[in-house]
């Protein structure tokens, strides 16, 4: 069994090539299963000296656009 385990940039720009890259070596390396910090793709705002909830709101609702997107680069052919 093959598993990839990764980080990802926050940056927009930064992410988008960061995905494509992972997309491409888990189909190359016929991956079985990814594994992403929770709130992979958001700014870590939780690291702050005081919680701002402004902030929580629109890293949930970012988190959870990316995580709408997970079924399209499901890899199941190859995985044993």
């Amino acid at each position: 069994m093959r598993i990839t385990i990764c980080e990802l940039p926050h940056d927009p720009a930064a992410l988008a090539t960061a995905w494509t890259g992972l997309c491409r070596h888990t189909a190359e390396a016929r991956t079985y299963l990814v594994l992403l910090p929770e709130f992979a793709w958001v700014p870590p705002g939780w690291e702050g000296e005081q919680f701002e909830s402004a902030c929580w709101a629109p890293a949930e609702a970012l988190s959870d656009a990316w995580l709408e997107r997970l079924p399209a680069y499901v890899f199941t052919e190859g995985a044993e």
